[in-house]
């Protein structure tokens, strides 16, 4: 029931079986059931922003998981996308070249090594070495291509292209792209964000904050608090990397 509520974003109904659904497990005194209960409030706690509520459940099932099993990593993993939204980027980055070393046995299109090759691309960009990151969301992109990962692979297309924009590389936002499924609106956010990116880049500021400010809408209203928190941060972004023009030249 928690994760159905959390696929809907009610986060007080999620919140209300997350916390029930822990109170069993310990109860029950089942490992297992304690650390997917834990697991399971951690991502909640990232989603509506109780960033260190995340830390202390996810760290608690990462501590009862099997080192370098599936579902470390995947703890693992989240833990890195909880340091990256609070702005620990160094602490993200020793956590994503941990799991780098711990899945070196796994497939390449494994799940967990897709998406933390993501989670890597993002805390790259984060830190400005914007030609590594480049290369993980183009790794993601083909092998979740390779595997039928349409969620991943759009979401990583979008993060290719705004890495291009951002380090003057030719391109544009590919129309056959673009989320037409009204049944997943943070897929459109994620599209208007990146066309706030490369307008932004491009120097058309006004554009740029209309679709930046749509993609806000989305997310708020969704409460998606770390998604929200990442477009507020964008604006910082945008003015560092936008061209300066000429003298006199309007905008």
């Amino acid at each position: 029931l928690q994760a159905l509520c959390l696929t809907q974003s009610d986060y007080p109904r999620a919140h209300t079986h997350g916390m029930r659904a822990l109170g069993f497990a310990e109860q029950s005194g089942a490992v297992s059931a304690i650390r997917s209960a834990s697991a399971n409030l951690g991502h909640l706690k990232f989603c509506t922003g109780d960033f260190e509520s995340a830390l202390k459940h996810l760290e608690a099932a990462l501590r009862t998981s099997r080192p370098r099993s599936e579902y470390h990593l995947a703890v693992a993993d989240s833990l890195a996308r909880v340091k990256l939204a609070m702005g620990d980027l160094e602490s993200g980055y020793e956590l994503v070249n941990q799991m780098e070393s711990d899945a070196a046995e796994s497939h390449e299109t494994g799940y967990i090594r897709r998406y933390s090759t993501l989670t890597r691309g993002e805390i790259l960009s984060r830190l400005g070495r914007l030609s590594e990151a480049l290369d993980c969301f183009r790794r993601t992109c083909a092998t979740a291509r390779l595997v039928g990962d349409d969620g991943l692979e759009m979401r990583s297309s979008l993060l290719i292209q705004e890495t291009e924009a951002r380090l003057g590389l030719p391109g544009r936002i590919d129309e056959h792209i673009r989320p037409l499924d009204p049944r997943n609106p943070l897929a459109i956010a994620d599209y208007e964000r990146s066309i706030a990116v490369r307008q932004s880049v491009q120097g058309s500021q006004d554009a740029a904050q209309i679709h930046q400010e749509r993609a806000g809408r989305i997310a708020r209203i969704l409460g998606d608090v770390p998604r929200s928190r990442d477009l507020e941060r964008l604006s910082d972004v945008l003015a560092r990397d936008r061209p300066e023009l000429p003298s006199g030249t309007a905008q």
